[in-house]
């Protein structure tokens, strides 16, 4: 599992906390502080003096650790805070389930589409054959594009035949209830992957994209989260690229890994 970069900060519990109301603004900006060391690596030294570095060596510091240190507690060799361990575990269920949500939706079509073939049989042992509409997304990425296009499936359906999965933009779906996508298959991850190569596909699917729709649930309804996606993951490559590279924007980065056709 890849570290998640961020957290879910929550205002309103964070000023009501009874620890962070008895601190002054130095004392709040120090705990913060520590808190993003805390979360970038997985806790932090014991040592005062080593805290007192991290915070840029402030002169009161018995004073700012005597209402901050309260905030951690020691383990291992190491303090951790229980507020961050709480978003860590609840960040590694999401995305687990969401995944777990994904794979068996696929499962479920497929296994649908492959009782759907074996009742095309007619009466006296012949099949009826009929043309499969589905579209199914290229297994490999284009040579002259990073954007990997789909195509229309010549196969015919039969008892036995395998059913090529409905494209990403008509199955994928965010089930409100459950808090969890649906119909997000490993194929769409790996192509993904190959189409945004400096982007954490997993945890920003499974993480940030579902608390950003959860957070906002008007705006998080959509017609077509295949494009939903590709967007946000087509900006963060993009901000990767102008970061890392000071590069302008790749037209062919921005196109779809995948292609809608009715």
């Amino acid at each position: 599992m890849n570290k998640s970069p961020a957290f879910q900060f929550y205002p309103k519990d964070f000023i009501m906390d009874d620890k962070v109301a008895v601190m002054n603004l130095e004392q709040i900006g120090a705990y913060i502080k520590l808190l993003c060391y805390c979360w970038n690596n997985n806790g932090l030294p014991t040592d005062e003096e080593e805290l007192k570095e991290m915070c840029g060596n402030p002169e009161n510091w018995e004073k700012i650790w005597k209402k901050v240190g309260r905030c951690f507690y020691e383990n291992n060799g190491k303090l951790y805070n229980k507020r961050l361990d709480k978003e860590r575990e609840k960040q590694k269920f999401w995305k687990e389930k969401s995944k777990e949500g994904g794979i068996k939706s696929g499962k479920t079509r497929r296994e649908k589409a492959r009782t759907k073939g074996g009742s095309n049989k007619t009466k006296g042992g012949s099949r009826k054959h009929e043309p499969n509409t589905n579209h199914s997304v290229s297994s490999s990425p284009s040579s002259s594009s990073s954007s990997i296009p789909s195509s229309v499936s010549n196969k015919r359906v039969g008892s036995g035949a395998k059913k090529a999965p409905d494209p990403p933009h008509l199955r994928i779906k965010f089930n409100f209830k459950k808090k969890q996508w649906q119909g997000i298959i490993d194929e769409d991850l790996e192509r993904c992957k190959k189409t945004f190569p400096d982007v954490d596909i997993e945890y920003h699917i499974f993480t940030k994209m579902v608390d950003w729709i959860i957070t906002n649930p008007r705006k998080g309804r959509k017609k077509n989260y295949a494009r939903f996606i590709n967007n946000w993951l087509s900006d963060e490559q993009e901000k990767f690229d102008l970061k890392n590279a000071g590069k302008h924007r790749d037209e062919k980065r921005a196109e779809e890994w995948y292609k809608e056709e009715d």
